[in-house]
């Protein structure tokens, strides 16, 4: 074999064994490239997957203070109308004419009939409730120290002591209904 037979099979072998090695760089480098690409796709998951529930928890956040705020403003204002109908109530109770005021306290002196003790109401009142007390057959002196109210009257006793004032009356009732509407609003159950 001459130099050049040698040479030419030196280079063939070269020429050969560099494609075989650019080959094996091309597929290499393809699968670099696919592994890189798998972990971008998977970061780029990754990444939107976390920002997706941080969005969506701050969402829900936001929700629910409007939502609170909302209920706040809409618990205000129907203590605003319930303040304005228990207002108007109080002032319907004062003006009320003697028969029919006289009327509400037998029913309100029922539960006390036979009961021994005293009655307190306002000066102005004390002899609808004498009249009232006799007729629900209640057992009680009116006390001679009157104490302010619109109506009704404090009853205290051997063993009962009864506060039937149209203002406590009304603010109990007032107490019930702030609790409703605050059930109501908030979806909360008893």
């Amino acid at each position: 074999m001459a130099l050049t037979d040698i040479q030419k099979s030196i280079r063939g072998h070269a020429k050969a064994e560099v494609e075989a090695i650019a080959k094996r760089s091309d597929e290499e480098l393809a699968n670099v490239r696919k592994e890189w690409d798998d972990l971008i796709a998977s970061e780029r998951e990754r990444l939107l997957k976390s920002m997706t529930q941080r969005a969506e928890a701050k969402l829900s956040q936001a929700k629910f203070k409007i939502s609170e705020k909302v209920n706040s403003e809409v618990l205000k204002a129907k203590q605003t109308q319930l303040d304005k109908v228990f207002d108007t109530l109080k002032d319907d109770l004062a003006g009320m004419d003697n028969k029919a005021y006289e009327s509400m306290l037998v029913k309100l002196l029922a539960p006390l009939k036979g009961e021994a003790g005293t009655l307190a109401t306002s000066a102005d009142k004390a002899k609808s409730l004498e009249t009232a007390a006799k007729k629900a057959g209640v057992k009680a002196k009116i006390e001679k120290e009157p104490i302010e109210t619109i109506g009704g009257f404090i009853f205290k006793g051997d063993e009962v002591d009864l506060d039937s004032t149209f203002e406590t009356v009304i603010e109990k009732i007032r107490d019930e209904s702030l609790i409703e509407v605050h059930r109501v609003l908030f979806n909360e159950s008893e």
